[in-house]
């Protein structure tokens, strides 16, 4: 066959990668024209022959054209779109042509091309070597496009990706430390923005450990200018991963005894594959607060030292919802109360005890909780958290600890 793309077709930078039918420009119609009267050709011997001389040996517009084509779909899913087998069927056939264009000076050529031959790594392991090649880009955008398909693909070459996220963050950490001061996460790397604690995750999820990574975080944690996001997402991150028990729980407590107004304030951190028993992707937290307790819980009986904190606030919480309470018809009521965020920080805090371990003044104060008809019921139920982890104290643990109440403090 003889037909060929047009120039408009071709040359714009605005093709769309789904071809919906056009109701703007005359580049779009003429685009999609020319788009729909290629697909037929996918089943001829000829028509695939054409397309792999425009992926192999075409320039940058031919070789958007010929993506076009091969990823363009009217309905979806697309294995119900029309000409989905003959697309595979081509896709089979032009591997070694898809493999020549990822050498595109276009990033966007790059990692499109390279995208469409994603299902044909068993026939062609030299795809696999392809992606790997290509996580030694400078261009941070191929690089977080590519890191996303060969994490799972190819589990050997993790720490591959993770020294590379780490050697952008390294390379742009003036402009996170400026961004940070301003109260802002992420920053322009390249023509593609990113967070700065996105890519140390990365790094960790990829099994990397470098002091670099460590520093970062606490610095960030310690940085009373950064996102409170961000400032959770650093506690989190060090208290999953890291094992550095008595430096990260003196920086918990530090911040937990700022009396900063961000303690309150709704953050978020990302978990993905780190911790698996929460999940991945993000967490919500109605507070940084909360986020720092849970964070306190990760570390675990090493951070002890913050049993007196967690005290404190139960107890200060205990108070005020009795006052609360009893003043409840009363215009001296509280008019800021967040009833849900209070009890969600108050279940991470005795969660965090359950962790840590505690003394005879935590007694005392669980013991409060399950008498406060206030904490009655509700999601969660505070009454019975703390009835729940009295029981798990054995009668002689719980009976020492009220006998020798001082000893108990100092040991923990």
């Amino acid at each position: 066959p003889e037909l060929r793309p047009t120039q408009s077709a071709i040359s714009s930078d605005r093709y769309t990668t789904h071809s919906p039918k056009p109701s703007g420009t005359s580049d779009d119609v003429t685009r999609y024209i020319a788009v729909q009267a290629f697909r037929p050709l996918l089943d001829d011997p000829d028509g695939v022959a054409l397309l792999q001389e425009f992926l192999a040996d075409g320039d940058t517009a031919t070789r958007r054209y010929a993506i076009c084509v091969l990823s363009c779909s009217e309905v979806k899913p697309r294995s119900k779109a029309p000409g989905y087998r003959s697309v595979q069927r081509a896709l089979s056939k032009l591997v070694p042509a898809l493999i020549a264009a990822s050498y595109d000076a276009d990033v966007n050529v790059r990692t499109k091309v390279i995208a469409e031959t994603q299902g044909f790594e068993k026939d062609h392991p030299e795809i696999i070597d392809r992606y790997v090649a290509m996580i030694g880009s400078d261009d941070f955008a191929e690089v977080y496009d590519i890191s996303a398909i060969l994490f799972d693909l190819a589990p050997e070459h993790r720490e591959l990706i993770g020294n590379r996220h780490l050697k952008f963050y390294i390379d742009n950490i003036e402009g996170f430390r400026a961004r940070r001061a301003q109260g802002k996460t992420n920053t322009l790397i390249g023509n593609y923005y990113s967070g700065g604690l996105d890519l140390l995750t990365t790094a960790i999820e990829c099994g990397v450990k470098s002091p670099r990574i460590d520093e970062a975080l606490f610095e960030t944690l310690n940085d009373s200018r950064a996102d409170v996001s961000d400032r959770a997402q650093a506690a989190y991150l060090l208290s999953a991963h890291f094992d550095h028990s008595s430096r990260l729980t003196t920086a918990i407590v530090e911040l937990l005894t700022s009396d900063s107004p961000q303690l309150d304030q709704n953050c978020e951190t990302e978990g993905h594959r780190i911790n698996p028993e929460f999940g991945p992707g993000t967490q919500y937290y109605q507070s940084l607060r909360a986020a720092l307790f849970d964070a306190l819980g990760n570390v675990g009986p090493a951070a002890k030292t913050a049993i007196p904190v967690l005290n404190s606030f139960l107890e200060t919480q205990l108070t005020f919802h009795e006052k609360r309470r009893l003043n409840q018809s009363s215009s001296n009521a509280p008019s800021n109360y967040n009833a849900l965020k209070a009890r969600e920080a108050i279940a991470k805090a005795i969660a965090a005890l359950q962790s840590l371990g505690i003394n005879s003044e935590s007694i005392r104060i669980l013991e409060k909780y399950v008498d406060q008809t206030v904490f009655k019921g509700g999601n969660p139920d505070l009454k019975a958290m703390a009835a729940e982890l009295l029981r798990q104290i054995p009668p002689k643990e719980t009976q020492r600890l009220r006998n020798e109440p001082e000893e108990a403090s100092s040991q923990n």
